[in-house]
């Protein structure tokens, strides 16, 4: 039995059922010295890595091409497609005309003047009105027509039986329209009176519109027809579109063609993969907020993104540069991959040892103990989204010790060691113990001494406690979060 067991036995054999309090003074001392050997074999076990590691790199040469202005990372050896050249453009051929038949689908400029005369004939608006054969009289809308139409005030408004007739007479004119003003859809978008705005409907056919077309970008790509898109075929997808877009230089693709698809479609899979399939659903990934995000950052090539939404754009280039010179920075020794070691200079250098080692025993990993520019990327992503559920997911796999499926007081006393050790150090006292049963009562778990990712999750501060656990400046901000709270440490913002 290894010291994690061990070190579990033992706390559950020692905590009362009826009560939060951890140890009495003389179990926190045999805890501690539990603890302490646990760690002390993980090092040993990270020093012996370290030997394998350099024993292999000295039998593999990674060093970077000559002549190349960026340095070659770790590659993966590419799947083969199972299909041959012939049946693979014969199924590429399929899924284009596929994408044509959708297409029909798209809600044109016509159909939304239909729409928007159509609003304006059921409110009874005196501008030419309808003749019997359905053809728009010679009334066209007007400025003010369309701020009537279209106010913030809502005061535009549709009974449900304006709503009946307004699908009556725009249904027929504009097929694309058909079967999308739905009694659900009044249902979803009604308010106080069972009314529904003008606003409000063309709103929802622009979101659907919006999503239509994206089905029509991706459906070429789904050369399988299943209704999925694997990594491979989206990183198509997304340099296709990149190289169309003038938001992309030729010289970032150039030097960049290797990283902006892997940049790009990792956010994706992040968000939209959480079981790990490898494949997310075309349909899903056209209704999401990422592909919003995405389409905002690979626009018609006739328009740029605006510069102030560059910054806060993942899938725009600067992020892949911002990512690279990053990595490349953390990169010390220059051989295309990072070990726990370099790691820990991640941004202010302030996260948990034993938290960078949790990363790298549940990444997918090379020579033994080293990630590539894949894995660091989903890194980065659940740094910078920690408040989202797919990343209070990754945090929990690395937290959870023993893969038990729930965090106990063995698995805060591992991490929360460091860090209170660590800001003692810079002047702050704190008691261990008090701040595991604090965690208690941030988690709230339905089962005592037992915190689920769900607890995690459902408890609304699922980010301030891995912040507090890995990092600890964050821990030096939760102390001090009572005193200033808008200052120090502001309110999570909900989880996606």
């Amino acid at each position: 039995m290894g010291w994690a067991d061990l070190l579990q036995d033992y706390v559950q054999e020692h905590q009362s059922s009826s009560s939060k309090s951890i140890t009495t003074v003389d179990e926190e001392a045999e805890m501690d010295a539990l603890t302490r050997d646990y760690i002390a074999e993980k090092e040993k076990e990270d020093e012996r890595k370290r030997h394998e590691i350099g024993r292999a790199k000295s039998r593999t040469s990674t060093s970077a091409s000559d002549g190349l202005r960026i340095p070659s990372f770790y590659k993966r050896k590419k799947k083969t497609e199972d299909l041959s050249e012939d049946d693979l453009v014969k199924k590429e051929r399929l899924a284009y005309e596929a994408s044509l038949q959708f297409k029909k689908h798209v809600i044109d400029g016509r159909a939304i003047e239909n729409l928007k005369n159509a609003l304006k004939m059921v409110k009874d608006r005196e501008h030419g009105g309808m003749n019997m054969e359905g053809e728009f009289g010679s009334g066209d809308i007007s400025t003010d027509d369309l701020d009537y139409l279209i106010n913030t005030d809502g005061e535009t408004d549709l009974t449900y039986d304006e709503y009946v007739k307004l699908r009556e007479v725009v249904e027929p004119m504009s097929p694309p329209l058909n079967g999308v003003l739905t009694d659900e859809v009044f249902a979803q978008l009604h308010k106080d009176g069972f009314l529904v705005s003008a606003d409000s409907i063309l709103q929802y056919i622009d979101k659907l519109n919006g999503v239509r077309q994206s089905t029509v970008d991706l459906l070429p790509y789904d050369v399988t027809g299943d209704g999925y898109l694997t990594e491979q075929q989206l990183e198509r997808f997304l340099l296709d579109k990149a190289t169309e877009s003038r938001n992309f230089t030729q010289a970032f693709l150039a030097d960049y063609e290797q990283f902006y698809p892997v940049v790009a479609h990792k956010k994706i899979f992040f968000f939209l993969d959480p079981n790990k399939r490898m494949k997310v659903k075309l349909t899903e990934l056209a209704a999401s907020p990422v592909m919003m995000e995405l389409k905002k950052a690979l626009p018609v090539p006739r328009t740029r993104i605006e510069e102030a939404e560059q910054d806060s754009n993942w899938f725009y280039q600067g992020n892949t540069l911002r990512l690279y010179d990053e990595y490349s920075a953390l990169d010390r020794d220059g051989d295309g991959l990072l070990s726990p070691e370099e790691l820990l200079f991640f941004r202010q250098g302030s996260l948990n040892p034993e938290f960078i080692r949790g990363v790298f025993e549940r990444s997918e990993t090379f020579f033994g103990s080293l990630i590539d520019f894949r894995t660091f990327v989903d890194f980065v992503l659940a740094m910078e989204n920690k408040s989202s559920v797919p990343a209070l997911r990754y945090f929990f796999r690395i937290l959870d010790i023993n893969s038990r499926g729930y965090l106990t007081t063995f698995d805060l006393n591992v991490f929360l060691r460091w860090t209170v050790d660590r800001v003692k150090q810079e002047g702050v006292q704190m008691v261990l113990e008090d701040l595991i049963e604090q965690i208690y009562d941030l988690a709230k778990p339905k089962e005592e001494l037992k915190i689920t990712v769900d607890d995690l999750i459902s408890s609304g501060v699922g980010a301030t406690m891995v912040q507090i656990m890995i990092d600890w400046r964050a821990l030096i901000a939760f102390e001090y979060a009572e005193k200033m709270p808008s200052e120090i440490l502001p309110r999570e913002s909900g989880v996606c």
